[in-house]
């Protein structure tokens, strides 16, 4: 479509919307790549701050966690995934420590010291808010 758009632009301006449409996508990509080596560099700290001060987190803990400024966690398999790999290695038939992200959603059912048994893309993850351990 961008290629039928150019063409439809004058000759002796269409190496001028070329250059434009390609310094756009360098920008693009290299404000994506900061944001993300960023967000590695944080979530990578948080893992390592983490297991070295809680060596071991107990079955069916649920973890939420709050990362610092505009970097956040979007689902919770982001958290409980790591977690796992690094608590719990092995087979197991659901995650055996669990995770939220926090919001106000899931602060309602730490505050009521709820139960819900949600699938997380067809992985049973069951949920219980009254052993949690937030990270901040």
């Amino acid at each position: 479509m961008l290629v039928g758009l150019v063409l439809l632009v004058d000759k002796k301006y269409r190496n001028t919307v070329l250059i434009a449409l390609i310094g756009a996508s360098v920008a693009t990509q290299s404000l994506n790549l900061q944001y993300w080596a960023r967000f590695w560099e944080i979530e990578s700290n948080l893992w390592w701050q983490l297991t070295w001060r809680a060596p071991d987190i107990r079955d069916n803990t649920v973890l939420m966690a709050y990362l610092p400024g505009e970097y956040r966690f979007q689902q919770g398999y982001e958290t409980w995934g790591p977690a796992n790999l690094i608590y719990r290695p092995g087979d197991y038939t659901y995650p055996q420590i669990q995770s939220e992200v926090l919001n106000e959603e899931t602060s309602l059912y730490i505050l009521l010291g709820g139960y819900r048994e949600p699938h997380v893309r067809d992985i049973y993850v069951p949920m219980d808010y009254q052993n949690f351990l937030l990270l901040d």
